[in-house]
């Protein structure tokens, strides 16, 4: 299901967009959950992770459209967020926001069809790329390029995860590894020993016995040595 949500103070745009979407997703067979939001403090203190798409006002009564977008960003990298405005003035500065698109006020239904269209070839793509995780009571989506490798913890699953601001954030679960093999294997990770599925192409350094991210050294299994050897030979090595 796609998860949507409009923040727009003024009732008769939201109920428009609301309309659109309904259309949209009756033509195009797609699950939809929309979420309305006529107040950006609300929306942002109760964010409704995880989202695939933002309608975001950039008009709104209380903080700028902007600002609402660089809080989102703060901890929500993937959601596609459409800047909505009656002027041209935002378009420049949601680039630097990787703001998925812009649409004029009062919206065209084309171009918002469109956009949609645009989303839609991505999020058929999200489970081969994401992984789904509920750390904290927070719904996260990872990107599986970005997990460095997952951690058994007797019932627990660590994913440790490349983070531009942390170095690597670790996200810790209940959950058995047999459970993401399959889906991770064919991600281009290796089960190395009991403890450890790593994603190879995001080592450091692979040595005979052990294998090299950051700090943190993860040996190989001896009975997994020869079908690594195999695997690291089928991809041409490092």
């Amino acid at each position: 299901m796609v998860r949507i949500a409009i923040v727009e103070h003024d009732a008769s745009v939201s109920a428009r967009l609301h309309e659109l979407l309904e259309i949209w997703q009756s033509r195009n067979f797609v699950q939809m959950s929309v979420l309305e939001y006529n107040d950006e403090l609300e929306f942002i203190s109760a964010y409704p992770s995880p989202l695939d798409m933002v309608l975001l006002s950039v008009e709104q009564p209380h903080m700028g459209g902007m600002e609402i977008v660089r809080r989102i960003r703060h901890f929500d990298r993937d959601v596609r967020i459409v800047l909505l405005s009656e002027g041209c003035d935002a378009a420049p500065l949601g680039y630097q926001y990787d703001v998925f698109d812009y649409l004029l006020k009062p919206v065209d239904a084309n171009a918002l069809f469109y956009c949609l269209h645009r989303a839609a070839s991505l999020y058929a793509a999200l489970p081969s790329r994401t992984h789904t995780v509920q750390c904290d009571g927070i719904v996260r989506r990872l990107y599986l390029r970005d997990i460095l490798y997952v951690e058994v913890l007797g019932h627990f699953l660590v994913y440790h995860v490349a983070d531009e601001r942390e170095g690597v954030r670790k996200y810790k679960v209940k959950g058995q590894l047999v459970r993401i093999r399959d889906k991770f294997t064919h991600s281009g990770f290796f089960r190395v020993n009991r403890s450890f599925l790593v994603n190879v192409a995001r080592a450091d350094k692979i040595t005979r016995d052990t294998l090299f991210y950051g700090e943190r050294q993860i040996a190989i299994a001896r009975s997994s040595k020869g079908a690594f050897r195999r695997y690291l030979a089928g991809i041409g090595g490092l």
